[in-house]
């Protein structure tokens, strides 16, 4: 599946941030968290991850404290990575044929949140 990253203050992707994104990736692994439509996944291991399967899809994530919006576009056969590593309440909204199919808003209340220190010096 091909990922696209974004990023919430609109950062470019450097060669720098392509290794260390595809580092946290392979650490990560693959993206776990069912949503209910078949080959769609979502998880927040560092960072937003949204896996979209083949098909009619148009995805948009914004803040959603402050609405700004990271990412408004068609995707399919792909999977959205944000370069931001850190919480950011996300507002996930995926729309097939112009309907809202799955929406989540990202809340940690009461959840259990860990945190990966990577040692830059290495």
């Amino acid at each position: 599946m091909k990922k696209i990253f974004f990023s919430a203050d609109g950062n470019d992707m450097t060669q720098l941030h392509s290794g260390f994104c595809i580092r946290l990736e392979e650490l990560a692994g693959e993206v776990k968290g069912e949503t209910g439509i078949k080959g769609m996944r979502i998880d927040f291991n560092f960072g937003l991850r949204l896996a979209v399967p083949e098909g009619n899809y148009h995805v948009r994530i914004s803040d959603g404290e402050h609405g700004q919006v990271f990412f408004d576009g068609d995707v399919s056969g792909q999977e959205l990575i944000s370069m931001e590593k850190y919480a950011i309440l996300w507002q996930i909204e995926v729309y097939e044929g112009g309907d809202c199919i799955f929406a989540h808003r990202f809340d940690m209340t009461g959840q259990r949140v860990y945190f990966y220190l990577v040692d830059g010096a290495r």
